[in-house]
């Protein structure tokens, strides 16, 4: 499942969409793995912790920093409105994990406006009553394309754009 942002309509009907702006990820964690290679007694919060979706989300984005070119960089070194992950919020249901948005919190550090960005994340443990979901992370995800249009573009509008005032 991924959630499209949509920033303008063209024609009636057609929506345009610029990116995909998080994707639904699910991974077996790694007491699961053990457990099933025969290790017993594994402790969740020493090979797991409780979330994983922060940490995965600043892969992310640390991948479309590199990936970005050498004049993106410097201009959003310069410029740019950086992303920083805060903690995740964790859901007790896979409903409520479903129903329950990224959220996306300009907040001031050090005198510095950054947007703040935190998934929403939902960890299963290996008794769980659902079988198939059993010892599982489940997580939204900031997607590839969004953090390199960040960089890019959206990043770039609170202090490099005709209407800022900053």
């Amino acid at each position: 499942m991924a959630q499209l942002r949509v920033l303008s309509k063209v024609g009636p009907s057609w929506p345009q969409i610029v990116s995909i702006t998080k994707h639904f990820f699910t991974i077996l964690y790694s007491q699961a793995i053990l457990t099933a290679r025969g290790y017993t007694d594994v402790d969740f919060d020493e090979s797991d912790g409780p979330s994983r979706c922060a940490q995965i989300n600043r892969y992310v984005y640390d991948w479309a920093l590199d990936t970005a070119s050498v004049r993106a960089q410097e201009r959003f070194k310069k410029l740019g409105q950086r992303l920083i992950m805060g903690e995740d919020t964790l859901q007790s249901s896979g409903y409520s994990w479903i129903k329950s948005p990224m959220v996306y919190t300009s907040v001031v550090i050090d005198g510095v406006e950054v947007l703040q960005v935190n998934s929403t994340g939902l960890s299963t443990p290996l008794d769980f009553w659902e079988k198939n979901s059993r010892g599982m992370h489940y997580c939204k995800i900031l997607s590839p394309a969004f953090a390199m249009e960040w960089i890019y573009v959206d990043g770039l509008r609170l202090r490099d754009s005709l209407s800022s005032s900053r």
